[in-house]
Order: structure tokens, then sequence, then C-alpha cells
């Protein structure tokens, strides 16, 4: 019982390490490969793993300085809409809702915060779980503005790129250009991506 107990600590133990390593930006490639192999090499959880390999494959789809991929996501209205040219000519925080109550209320409390002090960024939210009925439930169960809420079908073509339940976010400048594509919403980082696009 306790060897098994010690060894599910060292899972959590390497995947918080590799969750840390994702988001990130002054880790070089050669340094993040040397993370991840060494992750890979120690755990013994096969559900964390492919957790972990599924957030890697999304992490290289969106690389710092590259334009962000077309987006289509659906309105509260259901009509289909391009991400991309919502953001345009503007600095975008796009961050993507959790299934977890708790992850719920911290975003939903930072984000009322961080619309105050950042009133020249475009914060979108993004849904990827719940359908449109149940989805629309939830914004009015929260008292959260419909402006600049979609949701993601999971039979959209996108949808792979953005599977998940981490309350994570993808910075955009006002270039359309990723700055940061995996940034956990409760990192404390996030606001100085953010002080840092003000003064490009």
């Amino acid at each position: 019982m306790k060897k098994y107990i010690l060894k599910a600590l060292g899972n959590k133990l390497l995947a918080s390490s590799l969750w840390k390593s994702l988001s990130n930006e002054y880790l070089t490639e050669n340094d993040f490969n040397d993370i991840q192999n060494f992750f890979f090499s120690n755990c013994s959880n096969k559900e964390i793993s492919e957790e972990i390999k599924h957030a890697i494959y999304q992490k290289n789809l969106l690389k710092k300085g590259e334009p962000l991929p077309k987006l289509l996501a659906i309105n509260t209205s259901g009509n289909e809409v391009t991400i991309n040219k919502i953001t345009e000519n503007n600095t975008a925080v796009i961050y993507f809702w959790p299934k977890n109550l708790g992850k719920i209320k911290m975003l939903n409390d930072k984000l009322k915060v961080l619309k105050n002090e950042y009133p020249d960024v475009l914060f979108i939210g993004v849904e990827r779980n719940k359908n449109i009925k149940d989805w629309n439930k939830f914004l009015k169960s929260k008292n959260i503005l419909k402006s600049n809420q979609f949701n993601i079908s999971k039979s959209s073509e996108c949808y792979p790129w953005f599977k998940g339940d981490m309350a994570r976010t993808i910075i955009i400048n006002n270039k359309g250009n990723i700055q940061n594509g995996y940034l956990f919403f409760n990192d404390k980082t996030l606001e100085k991506h953010l002080k840092k696009l003000r003064i490009q």
C-alpha cells in the first residue's frame, strides 16, 4: 500500500513539473525535450501520460510568433463565427472553460478583475464540453454576459486542437500572432504577458 501511494505521489509530481514547463516561454526546445523524456521514462500512470501527450501535441500546434490558426466556433445564437475576425487588430486572451466547479469560480472571479485592469484587452471565452443548450444555461446561471462567449463543437475540425478540461489560455497580440499558446488562467505570469503586450 505504501509503495502504491509513493508511486502515485511520484506520478503527480512528475505531471506537475511537466504542466508547468508547457507554458514556460524561456525553456529552449532541448530543455523541454529533456523534461518530457524524463517524464515519459518515469511516469507509470497511463491515463496521465496520455493526457500529457495530447497537451504537448496541442502546444506544438500553437507556437509563439505564428499566426493563430483559423478558429471556427458557435456564438450564443447558434451561428458559426471565425474567432480570428473578432480578435483582429486587438490584443486578446482566448480562455477555455473547465468542467471543475472550483476552477470555474476561480476563472470567473479572476476574469472580472482582469477586465477592469486591462480594458484594452479582448477576453474571449470558449466552451468545449457542453452542448449549446447546456452552455447557454451555464452562462445564465453564472451571470456571464453572452458577448464574446463561444462554443466549439466536438464535430469541428479544430476541436482536437483545444480538447480537454484545463482552464488554459491563448494570448494573441494585435497582429494576430500567438504570444503564448498554452498558459493556464491561474498562472502568475498571465498579467506579465498582458503588461508586456501594452508596451510593444
